[in-house]
């Protein structure tokens, strides 16, 4: 009996870990990117190259096979502006995919601003050093919510 309990939960634990692990394949290929980057990542290029875009404008997209662009810091929520975002017809995953990459660069943007404020609490850090990470926290989460708004948004019409 206790065989096999114990190979029941190694194969609940097999799949579980399955599952975490590519979920967290999914967040790792999620990328923001924007046609008017400069210098433009290889997978943001390939995917202006197959966007028809209008000259002069450049709304931000998600991409769902690869890495975009990282802005100040490594964070690519500060990379550029998200009020626009297109996210595509995405399924169900690749927007879950989604969130968990909004949410991971969300928790490292509040980890990177308390590190800046605990830094100038103590005189190591300039004051303008200071409310420059203040001013990436704020884009970063700007950012965010407006990837949060598109990701409700489509996420019940998403098939599976």
């Amino acid at each position: 009996m206790a065989q096999r309990l114990a190979m029941m939960l190694a194969a609940a634990m097999l799949v579980w870990s399955f599952d975490v692990t590519a979920n967290q394949r999914s967040a790792q290929a999620t990328g923001l990117c924007s046609c008017c980057l400069d210098p433009m990542p290889q997978a943001c290029s390939a995917a202006c190259a197959a966007r028809q875009s209008t000259p002069g404008q450049c709304p931000a997209f998600v991409i769902y096979d690869g890495e975009g662009a990282a802005g100040p810091a490594g964070n690519p929520l500060n990379a550029m502006s998200l009020k626009e975002l297109d996210i595509g017809k995405p399924r169900r995953i690749q927007l879950e995919g989604f969130r968990k990459f909004l949410e991971k660069y969300r928790i490292r943007a509040i980890a990177d601003w308390r590190a800046a404020a605990r830094a100038y609490s103590r005189g190591k850090l300039a004051k303008d050093a200071f409310e420059e990470a203040s001013t990436l926290y704020r884009d970063a989460l700007v950012g965010y919510y407006h990837g949060i708004r598109a990701y409700r948004e489509n996420i019940y019409a998403a098939p599976e």
